[in-house]
């Protein structure tokens, strides 16, 4: 427990809905549940791709960022144990984890190959399950990819 500016107690969640501002205390309101959960869908909806058989796929490197990874070499960690989960299970991880290369230009203006995978919906729920818990992200991804895989798989026994 803590006490606010005014001297009243604060539970320690209303705490860590607090931030600093300018050397003060500033409440920082938190979204309800919902509100989450239709960022949470729009952001993931809105770097989906479809390739050229119908097919959805999401990129590694689009999905990092959201997904709150700086780094590539950490994020790339939770592709690797995603892929291991994925033949742990007996599924072929090249139908879900397709390993590309792009060309992208640099800082001087020479260009350099980068490394991508497209990810079906299954590669990125394993992605999401192996990835940092620490990341709220994280939990946000697990929960859209769980429900979204669901649906998918209703909307084909029908």
């Amino acid at each position: 427990e803590s006490r606010d500016d005014t001297g009243e107690a604060n539970s320690e969640e209303e705490v860590h809905a607090e931030e600093v501002s300018e050397g003060r205390r500033v409440r920082k309101e938190r979204p309800c549940m919902t509100d989450i959960e239709n960022i949470n869908e729009s952001i993931f909806e809105s770097i989906k791709h479809i390739n050229e058989h119908g097919q959805e796929y999401w990129t590694a490197r689009e999905l990092q960022p959201v997904l709150e990874y700086t780094k590539w070499e950490n994020f790339k960690v939770a592709i690797t144990r995603a892929m291991e989960a994925c033949k742990s299970s007996k599924i072929k991880d090249s139908d879900h984890f397709a390993e590309v290369r792009k060309m992208v230009t640099i800082g001087s203006g020479a260009k350099r190959e980068l490394e991508d995978y497209h990810l079906s919906r299954y590669a990125c729920y394993l992605i999401a399950q192996n990835g940092d818990p620490r990341k709220d992200e994280i939990a946000f991804a697990q929960s859209y990819f769980a429900l979204q895989t669901r649906k998918q798989e209703l909307i084909r026994t029908v």
